[in-house]
């Protein structure tokens, strides 16, 4: 999913840019005129670390959100009840960690 092509694909069906060489697409630059300077941008500030640095963020990410999403947009599974289950599993992940007290 982090490939130069896949990102190319994710960036012109309407997903996220998260490659400069992205950004720099001709293609690109075309469907998202108006977007790209603003992008670009906030690009350069943005902290490339964001994710919470918590030892369980791994598990969160991959086995949790990483799980739900799928069963989002394969349609095995309606996107509240998908989510909500993703939102219980998270919070028992990080409450068992340490993190979330109640």
């Amino acid at each position: 999913m982090t490939s130069k092509q896949a990102d190319l694909k994710i960036a012109m069906s309407g997903g996220n840019i998260n490659r400069w060489s992205t950004l720099d697409n001709a293609d690109v630059g075309k469907k998202y005129a108006l977007e790209l300077p603003a992008l670009r941008e906030s690009l350069k500030i943005a902290n490339p670390d964001w994710r919470p640095l918590i030892p369980e963020w791994d598990h969160i990410s991959q086995q949790i959100i990483g799980q739900a999403l799928p069963d989002v947009i394969t349609g095995r599974k309606p996107a509240k009840q998908a989510l909500d289950a993703a939102v219980k599993a998270a919070e028992d992940a990080v409450r068992q960690g340490g993190w979330l007290k109640s």
